[in-house]
């Protein structure tokens, strides 16, 4: 998965239902479903269903199989299946297992909670993601007056506190795109919670400035079938006003 692909992954669901003819959703064991964001609800990005299948058998998904996000049917653009692999030269090598595709789409920012539910008709997998498209925002926690001085402490909080952020970068520098940062080379923030508390460096020069997030944001679960991971690259940037150097 890169790191703009966001990604759902359910394991270990304990499902339950009647047994019937053809394959069920509890014969694909532990489920991942891989979800690239989309620019916008109208603009679908594909996704893809993966399973182990060499543990269960590779399993074209049934007609009367269903997928939805937010109660809206998802368009699957390959149910999957046995695929015969060619060479170069147009011989037949073998047949690998393709995993369904299907189009996701994504989630309005107003929308608080997104739900994805996949059903054979008996069983389902379900999972609910807090803030999945909220834009990762920054606040100035500390100094109240919102005014950086070089040697002191200070503390910022991101927004929304829904999201776990994994290898998060904070920067302190110039908000001309020169790639300047004062905070490379000191003690890294730290982190707590929703805030990260770091030292203004001394030779950060006077006048404006920007505060840059960047991470692997991990959004929140409220409901989940299982164990359940989606996350995303999220961006964000706070412009600061930096007071000159005092003399102790």
């Amino acid at each position: 998965m890169t790191n703009s692909g966001l990604r759902l992954l359910a394991l270990g669901a304990a499902l339950v239902g009647a047994a019937g003819c053809g394959p069920a959703l509890r014969d694909l064991g532990d489920v991942e479903v891989y979800l690239n964001p989309s620019p916008s609800s109208s603009n679908p990005a594909p996704s893809t269903l993966s399973y182990d299948a060499n543990a269960h058998g590779c399993v074209n998904w049934p007609e009367d199989w269903t997928a939805t996000q937010n109660g809206k049917p998802l368009t699957f653009v390959s149910r999957g299946g046995n695929t015969l692999v060619w060479s170069s030269s147009y011989t037949p090598q073998g047949v690998i297992c393709s995993m369904p595709t299907f189009e996701s789409f994504a989630p309005d920012i107003t929308e608080e909670v997104t739900t994805f539910i996949f059903s054979d008709g008996h069983d389902e997998i379900v999972a609910e993601f807090l803030n999945l498209n909220t834009p990762l925002s920054l606040r100035l926690v500390s100094p109240q007056d919102g005014l950086l001085r070089p040697g002191q402490t200070a503390v910022v909080a991101y927004a929304p506190e829904t999201d776990r952020l994994g290898e998060p970068g904070l920067e302190l520098g110039r908000n001309d795109g020169s790639g300047i940062n004062w905070l490379r080379g000191t003690t890294r923030p730290r982190q707590e919670g929703a805030t990260f508390t770091f030292t203004v460096p001394l030779s950060v020069p006077p006048g404006e400035a920007e505060l840059s997030l960047r991470a692997t944001a991990v959004s929140g679960v409220s409901r989940c079938s299982s164990t359940c991971i989606a996350q995303t690259l999220k961006h964000a940037r706070l412009t600061v006003r930096i007071a000159p150097f005092a003399q102790p």
